[in-house]
């Protein structure tokens, strides 16, 4: 099941680089996880389960993080911040699959 998920989770890549628009670009990111969940919702209950990794998982994470970096944010707030966005759009998309 593993396996599976991986692949659900990392059907396309992040932006290279964020636009300079921190909200469309944080939009795009929820977006994008988002999707996934809905054309398989069979993973929503698998999203705390695991933590997020594959190809893509990384790529996510630097992207997010460079968004927030051009709002002159701490690196540790960053960070938090990143946590709780991934935790709320997980959430979100739970909710929206039961």
């Amino acid at each position: 099941m593993h396996g599976v998920l991986l692949l659900a989770r990392n059907e396309s890549p992040p932006p290279e680089r964020p636009s300079g628009d921190w909200r469309a670009d944080m939009g795009s990111s929820a977006r994008q996880e988002r999707e996934p969940v809905l054309r398989h919702p069979w993973m929503a209950p698998l999203l705390g389960s695991r933590p997020p990794v594959g190809p893509n998982a990384l790529r996510r994470v630097e992207f997010v993080l460079s968004v927030l970096d051009g709002l002159g944010l701490e690196p540790a707030v960053s960070v938090a911040l990143l946590r709780a966005l991934g935790a709320f759009f997980a959430g979100c998309a739970v909710l929206e699959c039961s």
